[in-house]
């Protein structure tokens, strides 16, 4: 889709795709603020052919980002993997590349997340204060 016909809804789809406000977005495309400024900035952020540049500007740096995600996880794993020889590497460089490397694998550096439902949790809390209670006698 070509950049839209109206300069000032161009600006205001870039400004969407940065994940701004609708006020923000209007204020930064050069609207005028004024007593109806941020209902018009909502109805401006709804209209379709704003929705569609957005969505296909945010497509476009998504795969920029997901192309830079993989070469950097490919680059780091090349660093952490080179034996340290005082002309090749610094250790301290090794080491800022497996903790790069650890971040960017879901669950490395994380504990596992536990999910506990309300009654499972209400029951817990329940014999944490019977605890309490025979403590204290």
């Amino acid at each position: 889709m070509p950049p839209l016909r109206d300069p000032g809804h161009e600006r205001v789809a870039r400004a969407l795709a940065e994940m701004k406000t609708p006020v923000q977005a209007s204020r930064e495309a050069g609207y005028k603020d004024g007593t109806s400024f941020a209902p018009n900035a909502r109805k401006r952020a709804q209209r379709k052919d704003i929705r569609a540049r957005v969505a296909e500007i945010q497509a476009k740096e998504a795969d920029l980002v997901s192309i830079n995600a993989e070469w950097i996880r490919r680059s780091a794993a090349e660093v952490a993997g080179v034996k340290i020889n005082d002309d090749q590497i610094k250790a301290s460089d090794k080491i800022a590349a497996l903790n790069l490397l650890a971040k960017m694998t879901p669950g490395a550096l994380a504990p596992e997340k536990h999910e506990h439902t309300l009654n499972e949790l209400g029951s817990r809390i329940d014999a944490a204060i019977q605890r309490v209670r025979t403590a204290k006698r």
